[in-house]
């Protein structure tokens, strides 16, 4: 016997939208300032995360616990996170998508409008959100849903116990200081975008058709370069960390080219359907189109 199940217009919509868990960039970033641990067989362990040691005890017993919290994976503090737990790098990630996805929506429901940012501010925002920087009470918040992006930049900072010139020191990058100036940044990019008159969308490219849709692409060999590199967008770099996705070299395939676009830096890029091998984690990603061939 089969079920037949009825959606809505709406509730189709909100299935099919696509959220932010998968994105390189943020996950890179998030595990970027959270700590793990793995034991020799590269299983990741539990952990108190007020455990001063580096690399941190493996708690297999109560009497290590240290009075925080226990921690598993990336900055994961659920079920999984109990005594004497190990667990693969796959359930770890597997772990991170559920928690982005989570605070992805909390983020949702603190900032009506998320919806429509840019990429770039969804990464903050939910990166805060992630961190517990954000609640409805909070000046910041409730600049960015006025809309006043640049006061939203100023009161991010405002009120925390930290020592913000350290953003700028690199030893101490990867800290609280630095991740949080990065998301003040995000805030005033987009508050200099909107004043400008720049277009808010996700999307602020032209997507056009060519005949080169459909064709494979390799990485062109030159005097200078035999390698090509794989991107999470259209761009270079995207203002807040490295976008990159892999770098294959020639003559290996890249994939399949399915659409192009003319980026921000004014280059034709490649949206393409990646070939097996060249990342595990992303289906697809943007090429320049002057450093392939067919």
């Amino acid at each position: 016997m089969r079920m037949k199940i009825i959606l809505t217009e709406r509730q189709l919509k909100e299935l099919l939208k696509e959220g932010i868990a998968d994105d390189a960039v943020l996950r890179d970033t998030i595990k970027s300032f959270e700590s793990t641990v793995k034991d020799s067989l590269g299983k990741h362990y539990v952990f108190d995360d007020k455990d001063s040691k580096n690399p941190k005890t493996f708690i297999n017993t109560a009497s290590k616990k240290k009075g925080g919290t226990l921690t598993i994976g990336w900055g994961h503090t659920g079920s999984e996170a109990k005594i004497g737990n190990k667990i693969s790098n796959e359930k770890a990630e597997q772990l991170l998508t559920t928690d982005i996805t989570k605070e992805e929506n909390k983020t949702i429901g603190l900032f009506p409008k998320y919806n429509s940012y840019p990429l770039y501010v969804k990464r903050a925002l939910v990166n805060a959100v992630y961190r517990g920087e954000a609640k409805s009470s909070y000046e910041w918040v409730k600049a960015i849903n006025l809309g006043k992006w640049d006061l939203a930049a100023t009161k991010y900072l405002e009120g925390w116990n930290i020592d913000f010139s350290q953003a700028n020191d690199p030893r101490y990058k990867g800290g609280v200081a630095d991740r949080m100036v990065q998301n003040q940044n995000a805030f005033k990019k987009y508050a200099k975008e909107l004043k400008g008159g720049k277009s808010t969308s996700t999307t602020t490219t032209t997507t056009t058709t060519t005949s080169i849709v459909g064709s494979n692409v390799y990485p062109k060999k030159t005097t200078d370069a035999d390698y090509a590199n794989v991107r999470t967008e259209p761009q270079v770099n995207n203002g807040w960390i490295n976008n990159l996705i892999s770098t294959v070299y020639s003559p290996d395939l890249i994939g399949k080219v399915e659409k192009t676009q003319k980026g921000e830096d004014g280059k034709t890029w490649y949206y393409v359907k990646l070939a097996d091998g060249i990342s595990w984690f992303h289906s697809h990603g943007w090429v320049r189109s002057d450093v392939v061939k067919k």
